[in-house]
């Protein structure tokens, strides 16, 4: 199924950034898609103008459009694909390229992951494209190789909320058709928070030991079941596919077992929280991305609405 058929690639010629145009030349390849290139720039401040004055402006503009345009053909010529026809913009960059993405209908964002600092683990940026862009976000690990060898899809199990179910479908969906495209192994994790054992032990409800364990153990073949049923449709996809289930604090779960496996890219959802939909994508997702080191592939749920309009 081709999964993608208009791509957004946000490049950083600043940065001679080629690795989101090689990875999305690949993508589209697969996919029969059309890809589309957008760069913006940092707005000039009133008080630059006013220094420069109009003409000197005028002469600024054009020279770093020349530049951009320059690092954007040298690079193409290094990439095997067709025309890919570049935007130049000024702005905020998340919010113009968002505003790019619905202009255009694309229906992925790729872009190089910036280089995070000490204290910042993912940038300001990168976090603004994930809290508020309409359509999944692949934020591409510098200096990765060409094919995904590892995809990790990291699941929740709510079969009593239709809204994440959906969501679970679109995660999986999307894992199993990078994984067969890419020809990379697939692990399927599920991480969940068990039941306050120290409440159920405590004096009002005075379960013993074994109680709390025999509850464990029939929590954890329920959700063994949810997963075999979400995962039934894609069992014959000529892929190998891992299932794995940990009880324990999802955002660490899922980051020590993203490192310690070497994945390339994980698939994972990212919902709202505390109401303000649009703004944040959840605790867990955003746990998760400020310390894992691979690529990234987010989605967002179907009723997502979009703060940015055009």
């Amino acid at each position: 199924m081709d999964r993608f058929k208009r791509i957004a690639v946000l490049y950083n010629a600043a940065n001679s950034d080629k690795i989101a145009l090689k990875r999305a030349a690949v993508l589209a390849g697969n996919n029969k898609a059309k890809i589309l290139a957008v760069h913006i720039d940092e707005p000039i401040s009133s008080a630059t103008q006013l220094l420069l004055g109009q003409e000197r402006i005028k002469q600024f503009l054009s020279d770093r459009q020349y530049n951009v345009e320059h690092h954007f053909a040298k690079h193409m010529e290094e990439i095997d694909h067709g025309k890919i026809p570049l935007k130049i913009a000024s702005g905020d960059q998340g919010v113009e390229t968002i505003r790019f993405i619905l202009e255009n209908k694309c229906d992925l964002l790729m872009k190089t992951r910036d280089t995070p600092s000490k204290r910042q683990a993912i940038s300001v940026t990168d976090m603004k494209l994930l809290r508020k862009c309409p359509v999944p976000v692949m934020l591409i690990k510098p200096g990765r190789k060409k094919h995904f060898n590892r995809i990790m899809a990291a699941v929740d199990l709510a079969p009593e909320k239709p809204a994440s179910n959906e969501l679970l479908k679109n995660i999986l969906g999307l894992a199993t058709s990078l994984s067969v495209r890419e020809g990379a192994e697939l692990d399927i994790v599920h991480a969940w928070q068990t039941f306050a054992t120290t409440t159920l032990q405590g004096p009002r409800f005075k379960l013993s030991n074994s109680d709390v364990e025999e509850i464990k153990t029939k929590e954890k073949k329920l959700r063994e079941s949810w997963l075999e049923e979400a995962i039934s449709p894609y069992i014959d996809l000529d892929i190998k596919i891992r299932t794995h289930l940990f009880p324990g604090d999802p955002a660490d779960v899922l980051t020590d077992f993203a490192t310690k496996r070497r994945t390339d890219l994980l698939v994972m959802g990212s919902l709202g929280r505390g109401g303000l939909q649009g703004l944040l994508i959840g605790n867990t997702a955003e746990r998760v991305l400020d310390n894992v080191s691979c690529s990234t592939l987010t989605i967002k749920p179907d009723d997502f609405i979009c703060p940015v309009k055009v």
